[in-house]
């Protein structure tokens, strides 16, 4: 039962710090095309 509840802590940690990365690459990414846009 611990073993398991620990692990899913770490998954979900992980899947957090996943999600997150990707949302900061979004955001990085669109603002980044945006700034290219609004120059251009």
């Amino acid at each position: 039962m611990l073993m398991k509840e620990l692990y899913f802590q770490k998954w979900r940690k992980s899947f957090f710090k996943l999600t997150l990365k990707k949302m900061m690459y979004t955001l990085k990414h669109s603002i980044i095309h945006d700034v290219i846009y609004f120059l251009n």
